[in-house]
């Protein structure tokens, strides 16, 4: 009796897996079908299986069937009851595209968590693959953010008053203000988390925040910094998915990106071209200039970057006048006749170069003109329409020998 009984009990645990197996493999196909056709999942239960009679009577369908199609054929009151009744399957409405995905969601967990016992070959039973096509994916969504960002009004920034219309100077971890409306300076004590020196091109200003990108010391070649007003906080990020160094030029294309050129890694020039998105905070690769640069002037202007007055490998000031087209890779060398030690871009249709102070920082405001900066009492201002240079009285006394900076209006 005890043996019976223990007989009994096998079999009872296998039928009692043979029937969880084929409502699992049921279900499965049910899903599937949803999904290609794009119909709602139906509440109706599958077939009556609970005892050993709705069993062997889809056992025997099993059997019977040639294919699977077969079987969804002869089991249509399992598999797809709503096309039974054509009149409520006229009434159903079809998937939309989040409930098609959450569908999808949900079966590719469903696979993962439901194992099935391959009691024969080991080729019998494959598992069905959800495969994503991740780059048309990643497509998409840049597809949906730029026309998200073109659909919306532009966000306003709101500088804090401190910060309104003034030159910014950075040294080392501090930062200096001029008011551009009292000629007057402020001075905010470890702006910086790291040391910003000789890297007077590597600043820039971009909606709300200061970016400084790079650094001379090991653990700031490899990081980025942005410095927010509003919140008057600095915050450090690595450089991911590009080349880090020193003596990066940058500049802000007045939308979404901003240019990395050139730079310096251990006493080598870089040829890169490459771009930091301020939405995403992720960088990217765009092309190689004809030849390695660092520390120039770089410009934008109609998709062109305007590259000026950069060091060739031998740290002299070099003669090259340098075009790249961001879109395209196009570009073009000029040979100056002269040296330019700085230049600026008055945001309209002239570049202007200039070649008296090595160590001056240029800055264009549309409403006060050119300002060469240079510190110690040196500051200067020149005046496009009377084309005279001005002394500064801002009683500035610290020299500002490769100090960078940028201008926010």
């Amino acid at each position: 009796m005890a043996q019976e009984h223990k007989a009994k009990s096998t079999i009872n645990t296998q039928l009692s897996s043979i029937q969880s197996t084929i409502n699992d493999i049921i279900q499965e196909i049910k899903d599937i079908n949803h999904i290609i056709n794009l119909e709602h999942p139906t509440t109706t239960t599958s077939s009556d299986m609970s005892n050993q009679e709705g069993l062997e009577q889809m056992v025997e369908s099993i059997k019977s069937c040639s294919s699977l199609d077969q079987f969804i054929n002869n089991n249509k009151s399992i598999i797809c009851p709503q096309a039974v009744d054509d009149n409520q399957s006229s009434l159903t409405s079809a998937l939309n595209d989040k409930e098609l995905l959450t569908m999808i969601k949900n079966h590719t967990q469903h696979m993962k968590l439901v194992k099935y016992d391959d009691f024969g070959s080991s080729s019998m039973l494959k598992p069905y693959q959800v495969k994503i096509d991740q780059v048309r994916l990643n497509n998409i969504k840049k597809q949906l953010t730029s026309c998200l960002r073109l659909a919306s009004p532009p966000v306003q920034t709101i500088i804090p008053r401190e910060f309104q219309n003034c030159l910014v100077s950075i040294k080392d971890k501090q930062m200096y203000l001029l008011s551009l409306k009292t000629m007057r300076w402020n001075h905010i004590q470890d702006a910086f988390k790291y040391e910003v020196s000789c890297q007077p091109n590597s600043i820039v200003y971009a909606r709300g925040n200061i970016y400084v990108f790079g650094g001379k010391s090991s653990s700031s070649s490899s990081k980025y910094m942005r410095y927010s007003l509003a919140e008057k906080q600095c915050y450090v990020a690595d450089i991911i998915g590009i080349i880090g160094g020193c003596c990066i030029s940058v500049c802000y294309d007045g939308d979404e990106f901003i240019y990395l050129v050139g730079g310096d890694i251990s006493d080598f020039n870089l040829d890169r071209v490459d771009r930091f998105s301020i939405d995403t905070q992720q960088f990217e690769h765009v092309g190689y200039l004809p030849f390695s640069v660092a520390s120039p002037f770089t410009h934008l202007h109609n998709d062109t970057l305007y590259i000026m007055s950069g060091f060739d490998p031998c740290r002299e000031p070099d003669h090259q006048f340098m075009a790249y087209n961001i879109h395209t890779g196009a570009s073009r060398v000029d040979l100056e006749d002269r040296i330019s030690y700085a230049s600026c871009f008055d945001g309209n249709d002239s570049l202007c170069p200039l070649k008296d102070d090595y160590h001056q920082t240029v800055y264009v405001d549309p409403e006060i003109g050119i300002l060469s900066i240079t510190g110690n009492g040196q500051n200067y201002q020149y005046s496009i329409v009377d084309d005279k240079w001005t002394l500064m009285k801002d009683l500035d006394l610290w020299k500002r020998f490769n100090h960078g900076g940028c201008l926010i209006r």
